[in-house]
This record gives structure tokens, C-alpha cells and sequence, in this order.
């Protein structure tokens, strides 16, 4: 039982307590995180997209977030590998209590939409597609790895956003072991929305993952967040799989397609 889950379904949830136990280290942490933990709720609805229970919530002060209670550790999980590995793709996600249930509550971006609502309109156009893909090349690749090391099997034009030049990775239930027969096991390389095998990834991004490589006690903050969340063994197996990853773009800059198996054994 991780420590927060005692403090749920009481009279008087601890919700200080919980908010301020799951705070991201400085050098991650955004300051929205304190927005999405500690304002007031003034309102909230269901909404329908996704694979976990989501709610629209309005904080007081102007403040907006998505709120999930299904694989809500999923959530969290993801944003802290997303910022220790400086890729800034998934908008602030943090725990917090509200009406007696625990979740994460995510930022919600304004004027942005799924890919598949503005998806006909790259596509409908002569060479659309292409230009989309070359605008945003950057942040797909980074995004195709951020979802190898995170186990994501569900990323599709429904869960990433697009915010004028800016893409946001979004919806990470099923991310972090989520199946957890092979999280601890195995990357699978197929998957992600785009594929970029045998092509050149940013520099950035590989020294990005290089530079928390070399850094192993952020490294063991990431675990022990990752603890809190999960267990010993899920945390153990997400920072191999971003060793692994990590040590093969540090190689080789990209990723080689495999030939003959579709699996790396992480064992």
C-alpha cells in the first residue's frame, strides 16, 4: 500500500500531506504543479475521451486541469520520466485528493486539439501530411522515444495535442507497466504513433537522456518518486529501460530497426 492510500475514504482526507509528499524535485518541478494541487475546486464535469475515468475541473484563481482516478499513478509516473529526461512533452500532472478521491490532475492546455480532430486537414491537402510531419519531426521522435521508455502502447492520434507549433503527449494509462507481464522484461520497438527507425534523433534529446545518465542521484530521486507510486520492481525496470534506450542512442544516435526480433531484452 503505498503511504498516501490510508488517508483516502476518511472523514478528513489529508490532502496536505498527500500534495506536498508528491512535490517534483526543483530542478523538474513547475510551478503549476502548485495550481493543480492546492486551489479550490469550482467545478467539474465527466469527459469522455481516454481510457481512464476524466473529469474537467475548474480551479479556483482561473486554474483548469483533467482529473483521473483509473491508472492515475500512470499519469504522474509518466510526467516525472517525461521531466527528469528534460523532453517537456506532457503538460504538469500531479496528485491530489478531491471530493475523497484520489487521481492526478493534469494541466489542461486551452485553444489545443487531438491530432485526429485537425488530422483531414493535413491529409485532405497535397503534400499536407508531409508538412506536418516535418514541422513537428522534433517532438515525434522525441515523443516515439519517451514511449518506448515508457511502455506506451496506446499512443494514437487521440492522445497527443496540438497547440499552434507545440505538441503535447497526453492520456498515459497505458504507460508504465500498465500490463506489467513485460514491462520488467522487455521494450517492445514498435511502439508509439510514428516510427523513425534508422533515422538520426536531435542531439538534444540524446544529450538530454546523457546528461541524467550522469547523474545518478537524480537517478535515485526518480526511483524512490517512482516507489511511491508503484513498487521497487516497476521503478527498478523503468530507469533500465531508459539506461538501455539511453545507451543506444548514445551509441549509435538513432535506433537500428531490428531484423529478426522486435524485442530487447531488459532482464
Amino acid at each position: 500500500m503505498a503511504f498516501w492510500e490510508k488517508y483516502i475514504n476518511t472523514q478528513e482526507p489529508k490532502v496536505e500531506v498527500i500534495n506536498k509528499r508528491r512535490e517534483s524535485p526543483p530542478r523538474v518541478k513547475s510551478p503549476k504543479e502548485d495550481i493543480l494541487t492546492s486551489y479550490e475546486k469550482t467545478s467539474s464535469k465527466k469527459i469522455g475521451q481516454g481510457i481512464t475515468d476524466s473529469s474537467f475541473v475548474e480551479l479556483k484563481d482561473d486554474g483548469k486541469g483533467v482529473f483521473k482516478t483509473k491508472d492515475y499513478q500512470n499519469e504522474r509516473a509518466a510526467y516525472l520520466v517525461d521531466r527528469f529526461l528534460g523532453l517537456n512533452l506532457t503538460p504538469p500532472t500531479a496528485i491530489r485528493v478531491l471530493d475523497g478521491e484520489i487521481g492526478s490532475m493534469q494541466e489542461f492546455i486551452p485553444d489545443a486539439m487531438m491530432f485526429y480532430e485537425v488530422e483531414r486537414d493535413f491529409t485532405s491537402t497535397e503534400g499536407g501530411y508531409d508538412s506536418f510531419l516535418n514541422k513537428h519531426r522534433t517532438d515525434l521522435m522525441k515523443m516515439w522515444i519517451f514511449d518506448l521508455i515508457t511502455g506506451n502502447s496506446d499512443r494514437h492520434g487521440g492522445n497527443f495535442l496540438i497547440q499552434g507549433d507545440i505538441l503535447y503527449a497526453i492520456d498515459h494509462g497505458y504507460s508504465m507497466g500498465h500490463d506489467d507481464r513485460d514491462f520488467g522484461k522487455s521494450i517492445y520497438l514498435y511502439n508509439g504513433y510514428c516510427q523513425f527507425f534508422d533515422e538520426q534523433l536531435p542531439q538534444e534529446l540524446i544529450e538530454s537522456i546523457k546528461n541524467f545518465l550522469e547523474r545518478p542521484e537524480e537517478q535515485q530521486i526518480l526511483e524512490e518518486l517512482l516507489i511511491e507510486l508503484f513498487d521497487k520492481k516497476r521503478a527498478v525496470a523503468s530507469l533500465k529501460r531508459i539506461k538501455i534506450i539511453g545507451e543506444m542512442l548514445i551509441k549509435n544516435g538513432k535506433i537500428i530497426e531490428p531484423q529478426d526480433n522486435n524485442y530487447i531484452n531488459i532482464t
